[in-house]
């Protein structure tokens, strides 16, 4: 079972996700190393826009993005569009959801970050579109489509479920206006601090599979090496702010990272 397209094993695919690998070991490096961090969440909330509008930004205009160039393109629509279709879009969705209805939000965003994650999200829906609806042939969707398209959308909804399940826990530590962060608990909180960032990479990775192009699993890595980093320096955070904040609970890979 082939999970990358024969046809786009060339020269140019190769190419563009090498430069997918070294962007992402470079955000991965400037993330780590606080060289340079986005203005948002528990490490720099001091912008000046409200972070539950910034938030719904970041996620409805690549969700209006992919919908507007997967209707308004023309192609003709298989199974195969459908659910990758279906995969984008719920993800994006549900986070717009998750911003309005469950997560509670007490610092700000700055504007720049608004922009930066929104284009860079725009641009990674995109580009699966353009892959999937623009690049797809007929004579490239061969008999195994059908069984990588399945794990595929199975993996997404894995991963999509583990992350509301995580968001859920960690919206449930915080009640009316206080500030005070808890140790999280439940879950795959008992082993890894970031679950939730887990379980999206694991989504991200059913939707590359579901795609079968490359430039989908580089820009994958892209999020995945970002989230990497981001867990990294959210078990320092805990550990310096959090009193008896469990030692051994890994950042993201379980008895690994």
């Amino acid at each position: 079972m082939s999970i990358i397209f024969d046809n786009d094993l060339n020269l140019i695919s190769w190419l563009r996700f090498s430069f997918c690998v070294v962007f992402g070991l470079l955000i991965f490096y400037v993330e780590v190393t606080k060289k340079f961090q986005l203005s948002y969440s528990k490490f720099n909330s001091s912008g000046n826009l409200e972070s539950k509008k910034g938030m719904f930004v970041i996620y409805f205009l690549p969700l209006a993005t992919y919908l507007y160039f997967y209707l308004t393109s023309p192609f003709t629509p298989t199974l195969y569009h459908q659910l990758v279709c279906l995969a984008v879009t719920a993800h994006f969705a549900k986070r717009c959801l998750e911003v309005l209805f469950l997560h509670s939000y007490s610092g700000k965003i700055s504007i720049v970050t608004t922009i930066l994650i929104t284009w860079a999200y725009s641009s990674i829906a995109y580009s699966i579109h353009e892959s999937v609806d623009n690049f797809t042939k007929p004579e490239m969707l061969e008999t195994n489509m059908n069984l990588t398209l399945y794990i595929g959308f199975l993996i997404f909804l894995l991963g999509q479920g583990s992350n509301l399940y995580h968001h859920v826990l960690l919206s449930r530590l915080r009640s009316g206006d206080t500030k005070e962060y808890k140790i999280p608990n439940g879950g795959l909180f008992s082993i890894v601090n970031c679950p939730h960032y887990l379980s999206e990479i694991i989504g991200w990775i059913g939707i590359a599979l579901m795609s079968k192009y490359l430039i989908v699993y580089g820009l994958v890595f892209i999020m995945s090496a970002y989230l990497f980093a981001r867990s990294i320096n959210t078990t320092r955070w805990y550990q310096e702010k959090i009193p008896n904040f469990p030692k051994d609970r890994k950042s993201i890979l379980p008895f690994l990272l």
